[in-house]
C-alpha cells in the first residue's frame, strides 16, 4: 500500500472516501484499495455497504422504469400501426377532445390518438388526430353529429364515410370516362 496515499486518505472525511468507492472506475486499483482500508479502519464499512445497496436499488428501479417505458412505447407503436392502417382519421379541436374521448369510451368505440403532446394545426386550429377502425366509422360520424362537434377541416364533408364515398365516386367517374374514351377511339 502507498504510504503517502494512505496518509492523505486518512485525512479525508467519510463522504469523500465513499465518493471514491462509488466511482471506482475513475481511480487506480491501488487508490480504491487504500480508500477501502481507511474505511474499514474507521468502522464505516457498514455505512458504505448500505450506500452500495441503496445505489443498487436505485439502479434496479431505473432499469425497471426504463423497461416499462420501452414496453409502453412498443405498445403505442403497435396500436398506432393497427389503427392507422384503416386510414380513418378524424381531427378534433383540442377544446372538444375531452367530450369526444368520453363519448367514444361510453359507446365502447376503440380509438388511437397519438400522445396528447402531439398537437396538429388544422386550418390554424389546434387539434388532435384520432384513428378509428373501419367497423366504427359510421357510429363515430353519427356521434360527431349528435355531439355537434365541428371538426376543423376545410370542407363540409368531414366525416370519414363521406370522404370514402367521394373517393369511390371519383374512381367510378374516372372509369366511366375511360370507358367512353376507349369506345370513341377504338371504333
Amino acid at each position: 500500500m502507498n504510504k503517502q496515499l494512505y496518509e492523505r486518505y486518512n485525512k479525508y472525511n467519510k463522504e469523500d472516501l465513499f465518493a471514491i468507492m462509488l466511482t471506482q472506475h475513475h481511480y487506480e486499483p491501488e487508490a480504491v484499495e487504500t480508500a477501502r482500508q481507511v474505511i474499514i479502519e474507521k468502522n464505516w464499512l457498514d455505512e458504505l455497504n448500505a450506500l452500495f445497496n441503496q445505489a443498487d436499488e436505485e439502479d434496479t428501479q431505473k432499469s425497471e422504469a426504463f423497461a416499462e417505458f420501452l414496453a409502453k412505447r412498443e405498445e403505442e407503436k403497435r396500436k398506432a400501426a393497427e389503427y392507422a392502417a384503416d386510414k380513418n382519421e378524424y381531427y378534433i379541436r383540442i377544446s372538444d377532445s375531452a367530450i369526444f374521448e368520453q363519448a367514444l369510451t361510453t359507446e365502447g368505440i376503440g380509438f388511437y390518438s397519438p400522445e396528447s403532446d402531439t398537437v396538429l394545426m388544422v386550418n390554424n386550429i389546434p387539434s388532435y388526430a384520432y384513428y378509428i377502425k373501419n367497423e366504427n366509422v359510421i357510429r363515430v360520424d353519427a356521434l360527431l353529429q349528435e355531439l355537434t362537434l365541428t371538426p376543423p377541416e376545410a370542407d363540409n364533408t368531414s366525416s370519414v364515410a363521406a370522404r370514402n364515398f367521394k373517393t369511390m365516386l371519383k374512381f367510378i367517374m374516372a372509369g366511366i370516362i375511360a370507358y367512353f374514351l376507349y369506345k370513341k377511339f377504338n371504333t
